[in-house]
């Protein structure tokens, strides 16, 4: 037996499906039960080791935990000795460089100063000009940019991302999305993609993500048999993965997006320092050097200029976060509220503000941020009141975050739909799970909808909204599917159902919003699969009845006959004979028209009447398919029968009642009947082909009679046999098919198809060459048919008739050509006659001599 390894299922290519079928592709089943219960207990063996592992180590974890919390402080205090050293350094080299002789020149002559002082101003402004143009062409070259990331004169970029060679990744199979172009600012990471114009062809680069670097983490990944030079950027709650062309592109990327997030950590902590040139005490005015007083002149002339806050302002403005800190901890959202506008109108009306305060300005906009989270966290409140979501909505849309209270509203309130569903008990009965579901459903939709119009005045916010609506309808409709159409196939459940779901529906329409079209086009597809399903069922049913029918005559009672109604009724007045396989594809019918009639509407036109020409297809395929066995003349008889009452009544009575319920002509079902009539004309023919084989071959031809004998013909001659037997035949056949029309028009096809065949060159040869014909023989093949000719006389076409004539023609012809030589005289046409009406008044042929109904078949 083979024994469980380990090692093989801790390996990191361990792949379960292979193993196993190597392991137990061999072993009996009692091996294989026995090797299941040896992994389940080494299953629990490795358990309970792990379990042992986890509390042995526990204090080391505990412990290093601790030391990895210090060391994390550690780095940060020395990133921040690094970055102090950093600034020594580079003051010292600029101490160096004006130490210099050429700097000490410069300086002691008092018209190089204000040069050197003009070419460094120059240069500044030079590079703060060249990174004003880059941005103002990032904003031009990608689309939609400004509306993620406002215009910041502070802003720059570091890194640009338009020669980048790189795509986003699908994080469950890794495979590549799409191309993607990383750009690097000073302080945000922009992923912008290309797209193709639909009308003029042309590509345009278009922002796809925006984050902001104190916001995101950036992560490494490994290099893998599956990928390679992938990284992940982690925004919470996101988290999406990018794969560079290069390594050395991906540690070039990775380098920069580090250098520029710790410059702005440091730039974070500097800012917090509580010192502050404009909070400095001043010198007095004996200490100050004359350079010195005139610099701060010119800085007092900028702050003018830029219409800086006041005093009282200023003073306010620096103590505004603390006062936001306490009016949020109080749960005092409107004062907050109110601050922040205030503190907003004053930056705006003070443009020199936002940059000489613009830590304050930062810290306020931190302080909005956190007061959102509190007022969104309230109005995801499932029991909030519509006055409480209302003020929670007004204080958002106040603070610029009406799309995020938008968002939030809406998902507390699908939050809320999904709970209540939840609640709606299902006892067995789907009709009442239905309604009681469309009427949570659209009554919760109906006072979103209420509370919606009243809080959201913006017509820009309608679209937010319906897209929601069509969300919840969609899902809504996923219920309903599941419970109605997968489990139901009855349609009277399924009428039932989509009942209670427009009813209900109907609610909307009060508020203006009318979902009925939404629901058609929800559920239409589901209708039809249903009708397709049930087609399928009644078309296995039709080939089963008729495979099982014997094709025997029917008898229908009168009330039988009172509940089809005219269908029916109809085809017995008309002396139709039909057998059990079409009174059972009326009751199919009229089934299906029942149920059809519970959900029909003009949409499901053409799927219906699709299923009604396919059923009468099918039953008259079938039917032709089985026509070639072996039946007898009844069964044929019946076979042909049931077709014609298909096309001849039952079609057009469903197409009159389609007609009424459509309110409008069927002339697809009026082509297929025109179609249909083709299968049964090719089966009469049929019918009649096999008539003509048999006879011929059996009965009466050239070759089945021996028309050589060269003696004398007695003046007493009668028919032969044969002769008598073929029209004992065709009385036979009409007797089976009743002497009906159709059968009548078949027995003048096959008199037809007998004298044809026998015309034909092959009647007239044999084995040892020309078929011989005797003295006696000629004049009695003349005598046979000249008593079929008048016996069957009425069923004898013109075509027919003259056929016969030729045969015995040409029978003379071969008798005087075979005979020359013999003399002897042939009777004459009076001694036909005379013979024929001598004998026929010893044979009743009834059917074949019945005038009236013989002239018709005739005609």
């Amino acid at each position: 037996m083979e024994t469980i390894d380990l090692a093989a299922y801790g390996a990191t290519d361990f792949k379960p499906e292979a193993y196993i079928n190597n392991i137990l592709a061999k072993m009996p089943e009692e091996d294989v039960k026995v090797y299941r219960a040896s992994l389940k207990d080494a299953k629990d063996a490795t358990a309970a080791g792990l379990q042992r592992n986890v509390h042995k180590n526990y204090s080391e974890f505990v412990l290093i935990s601790k030391e990895i919390s210090s060391l994390e402080g550690d780095v940060l205090l020395l990133r921040g000795l690094l970055d102090d050293l950093a600034s020594v350094n580079s003051g010292h080299k600029i101490g160096q460089n004006l130490n210099s002789d050429e700097n000490l020149k410069e300086a002691d002559d008092p018209e190089n100063a204000p040069k050197v002082a003009q070419t460094n101003t120059l240069t500044s402004n030079d590079l703060h000009e060249q990174q004003k143009i880059a941005m103002e062409n990032l904003y031009e070259t990608i689309d939609g940019l400004k509306k993620l990331l406002p215009i910041s004169k502070n802003r720059h970029i570091i890194r640009d991302g338009a020669e980048s060679r790189m795509c986003e990744i699908n994080p469950a199979n890794y495979k590549p999305k799409q191309p993607v172009f990383v750009y690097v600012l000073n302080d945000t990471l922009l992923i912008a993609i290309k797209k193709k114009n639909i009308l003029n062809g042309k590509t345009k680069m278009v922002i796809e993500k925006c984050f902001r670097l104190v916001e995101m983490a950036i992560i490494d990944m490994k290099d893998s048999s599956d990928i390679t030079n992938a990284f992940k950027i982690m925004s919470h709650p996101d988290v999406y993965m990018f794969r560079a062309e290069t390594w050395e592109e991906k540690r070039s990327l990775l380098a920069v997006i580090k250098r520029v997030s710790d410059e702005l950590i440091g730039q974070k902590k500097k800012d917090k320092e509580p010192q502050r040139a404009a909070q400095k005490p001043q010198l007095p005015p004996q200490t100050t050097s004359p350079s010195k007083i005139q610099v701060d002149t010119s800085e007092v002339g900028k702050s003018e200029k830029k219409e800086d806050l006041n005093e009282a302002d200023s003073k306010w403005v620096s103590e505004l976060s603390y006062d936001l800190d306490v009016l949020i901890a109080h749960r005092e959202f409107d004062g907050a509220v109110t601050e922040i506008m205030k503190a907003r109108n004053l930056f705006k009306t003070h443009p020199g503000a936002k940059i000489t305060h613009q830590h304050e300005r930062q810290e306020v906009e931190d302080r909005v941020d956190i007061l959102a989270s509190y007022i969104c966290r309230d109005l995801a409140n499932p029991i909030a009141s519509k006055l409480q979501i209302q003020d929670n909505i007004d204080r958002l849309i106040l603070l610029g975050l009406g799309k995020q209270a938008r968002t939030i509203f809406l998902e507390s309130r699908t939050a809320i739909i999904r709970h209540r569903i939840k609640l709606v008990k299902f006892d067995g009965d789907v009709s009442d799970y239905v309604n009681d579901l469309s009427m949570i459903v659209f009554r919760l939709i109906r006072s979103t909808c209420d509370w919606y119009n009243s809080s959201f005045k913006e017509a820009a916010m309608a679209s937010g909204f319906l897209k929601w609506v069509r969300r919840e309808i969609e899902h809504f409709g996923d219920i309903i599917r599941r419970q109605v159409f997968e489990s139901q196939k009855n349609f009277s459940v399924i009428a039932e159902c989509l009942d209670h779901t427009l009813h209900h529906c109907e609610m909307l329409r009060e508020i203006g919003l009318d979902l009925t079209f939404v629901l058609n086009q929800l559920f239409h597809n589901d209708v039809v699969n249903a009708i397709e399903d049930y087609r399928r069922r009644g078309k296995e049913a039709i080939i089963r009845d008729i495979d099982e029918d014997t094709f025997a005559i029917v008898e229908c009672a009168q009330n039988d006959v009172t509940k089809s109604g005219d269908m029916i009724a109809r085809g017995l007045e008309s002396g139709a004979v039909i057998s059990l396989s079409v009174l059972q594809l009326y009751d199919l019918l009229m089934d299906f028209g029942s149920d059809m009639g519970l959900i029909m509407s003009i949409s499901l036109y053409a799927k219906i009447v699709w299923c009604l020409t396919d059923y009468f297809s099918t039953y008259l395929i079938r039917v032709m398919d089985v026509f070639d066995k072996k039946w007898t003349n009844k069964q044929y008889f019946v076979m042909i029968c049931n077709c014609e009452f298909i096309i001849d009544i039952m079609i057009p009575q469903v197409s009159s009642q389609l007609s009424l319920r459509f309110d409008r002509s069927i002339p697809e079902l009026d082509e297929h009947r025109g179609r249909l009539k083709g299968v049964v004309t090719a089966m009469r023919t049929n019918f009649t082909k096999i008539k003509v084989r048999e006879i011929t071959k059996k009965v009466f031809s050239l070759q089945a009679v021996d028309y050589s004998s060269t003696a004398s013909i007695l003046d007493n001659a009668k028919p032969t046999e044969n002769v008598l037997q073929l029209l004992s035949d065709l009385n036979d056949l009409l007797a089976d098919a009743e002497n009906t029309a159709v059968f009548r028009k078949i027995v003048c096809d096959i008199v037809s198809g007998v004298f044809s065949q026998m015309m034909e060159a092959n009647s007239w040869e044999t084995e040892h060459g020309p078929l011989r014909f005797g003295f006696c023989g000629v004049q009695q093949l003349v005598l046979d048919i000249h008593f079929f000719l008048h016996i069957a006389e009425h069923f004898i076409s013109p075509a027919a008739n003259e056929i016969a004539n030729k045969i015995c023609e040409k029978a003379l012809k071969s008798y005087f050509m075979q005979n020359a030589k013999i003399r002897g005289n042939l009777k004459t046409g009076e001694w036909y006659d005379k013979r024929v009406q001598e004998e026929k008044v010893h044979w009743d042929f009834p059917f074949l001599t019945m005038n009236e109904l013989a002239r018709e078949a005739k005609s």
